[in-house]
Formats: structure tokens, C-alpha cells, sequence
């Protein structure tokens, strides 16, 4: 969770760059996968379900940077921010 806590900010400030939600979620997508090969399959799991949480993760992550793109101004982009934060967090 803590290289999410650092990661997420670093591809919001990417996305505000960028304007690419497809490019962010990508490398979330690579940072999850990276973390997961080192952990996850070290404590066993099985590749089905690291690629199974990878692909909900990354398309989770898309939808949220998508929407912070569409909506980059106003009250609506802070609870996006605040919401999908929370959520990328606690949900993979």
C-alpha cells in the first residue's frame, strides 16, 4: 500500500501533464504487476488471480484517470480525486 501511496500522486501530476489517462493506467498497471511478481507469487499465489486483480486494478485505474481528466475543474475533480484515491487504495 505504501507504493501506492507514492505512486498514485506522481501519475495524477503525470496526468495533468500528459492528458493521457491510457498512459497512466498503464504504468499503474506495470507498478501493480512488478509488486505482485516480487510478493504476491512469492507467497504463493497463483497467476490466475494476480492477473485476474491486475486487469480490475488497471481498469479501475483508467476510469478514474479518465475522470479526472473530463472533469479537471470545479468541486466534482476534488471528490474524484479525494473517491478514486481512496478506492484504488483499499479496493486492489
Amino acid at each position: 500500500m505504501i507504493l501506492k501511496m507514492i505512486i498514485i500522486p506522481m501519475l495524477v501530476k503525470t496526468l495533468l501533464a500528459t492528458r493521457n489517462p491510457i498512459l497512466c493506467a498503464g504504468l499503474y498497471g506495470a507498478c501493480l504487476f512488478t509488486n505482485s511478481v516480487i510478493f504476491d507469487l512469492a507467497f504463493g499465489n497463483d497467476w490466475g488471480r494476480v492477473l485476474l486483480e491486475l486487469a480490475g486494478a488497471t481498469g479501475l485505474s483508467f476510469a478514474y484517470f479518465w475522470a479526472l481528466r473530463e472533469f479537471d475543474s470545479g468541486p466534482l475533480y476534488f471528490t474524484i480525486l479525494i473517491g478514486g484515491t481512496g478506492l484504488l487504495l483499499y479496493l486492489f
